[in-house]
């Protein structure tokens, strides 16, 4: 049998490891709640849960979601990908205008971030239902005299706001003071505690703790049925402003031809004038037609620059 004093002695060696191990849980826990809370991290944490609720929403016929998520994310496999930095320099076709505007458009990154916003926004109202855990930690140093102490403190806990209003929280606490020279004396306390509120009238019942939410969940549907309808407008437009460009072009190229030809046409009557084998006024005629086209030339050259500029402004290319 040990004698009372061994026994004594395991029975203060098992406390103390006790506390020690209940401290340790505590502290753990605090820095567990700590893990993660770097800014990329919280960024990437958001760009994941607001890409799962526009691919939970995103319906057939709102198209696909191509070319639809802001330009710091992961980008669809079906996007029009162009990088953003090129400057093209030499013919551009359609389908690279295209994925050109939708990666520069200022209108069009516009959309695509209230799309972004809108989804963000449903993540905050469904965060104030989730359950939040909190954790603090905190430790002291003190001496007076020949006297040395650590103090050391935690707590950890959660937060949940039910649908029908009803707050529950609750935590626990310790606290550990051990002196480190003189009396070799320790302490380590614990508190659990927990509260529970429900509102009776005002703020009362599920439609009402859940309007903020439910009308998040509308917006999302809203901007999604916006950026899709946006899109195909968009992308209708570019279009119609790259044919516009290809046949102010053509009228460049028809004047030039018309004025080349009106041009040999008044040299060579200008000759026979000149010979007597025609009338002057005749050749006078041929040269007003000549000017005429030279200025419609100039005219033509003039449209063709104004709707080069104003594609390449929308698609963001230098002018």
């Amino acid at each position: 049998m040990l004698c009372p004093d061994k026994t004594k002695k395991i029975n203060q060696q098992l406390s103390d490891w006790y506390r020690f191990v209940q401290f340790m849980l505590v502290l753990s826990c605090c820095c567990l709640t700590c893990i993660g809370c770097s800014p990329e991290q919280y960024k990437a944490d958001a760009d994941k849960e607001v890409q799962s609720i526009l691919d939970s929403k995103w319906k057939a016929e709102h198209g696909t979601r191509a070319n639809s998520r802001i330009a710091d994310v992961e980008q669809d496999p079906n996007d029009l990908f162009f990088d953003p930095n090129y400057i093209p320099s030499g013919k551009l076709t359609l389908a690279e205008a295209v994925a050109l505007a939708t990666a520069r458009n200022r209108d069009y990154q516009r959309q695509k971030e209230s799309l972004y916003l809108s989804a963000l926004d449903l993540t905050l109202f469904r965060h104030n239902f989730a359950t939040k855990w909190f954790g603090t930690f905190d430790s002291t140093y003190s001496r007076k005299d020949t006297d040395e102490s650590l103090t050391a403190g935690g707590e950890v806990g959660l937060n949940r706001l039910l649908e029908d209003g009803t707050q529950i929280s609750t935590s626990i606490a310790s606290d550990w003071l051990r002196y480190l020279t003189g009396d070799p004396r320790e302490s380590l306390g614990s508190v659990l505690s927990a509260t529970i509120s429900k509102p009776l009238l005002r703020g009362a019942g599920k439609d009402v703790v859940m309007e903020n939410l439910t009308q998040a969940e509308r917006n999302v549907l809203y901007q999604i049925r916006t950026f899709s309808r946006y899109r195909k407008t968009f992308v209708v437009s570019i279009v119609s402003d790259y044919y516009r460009v290809l046949q102010a072009l053509d009228r460049v190229k028809n004047a030039e031809s018309n004025y080349k030809s009106l041009q040999l046409a008044y040299d060579q009557s200008n000759l026979k004038a000149m010979a007597g084998r025609l009338d002057m006024f005749e050749a006078d005629q041929t040269k007003q037609q000549m000017l005429d086209a030279r200025d419609n030339l100039a005219g033509a050259e003039r449209a063709y620059q104004q709707a080069l500029d104003t594609f390449k402004i929308r698609l963001a290319i230098p002018t």
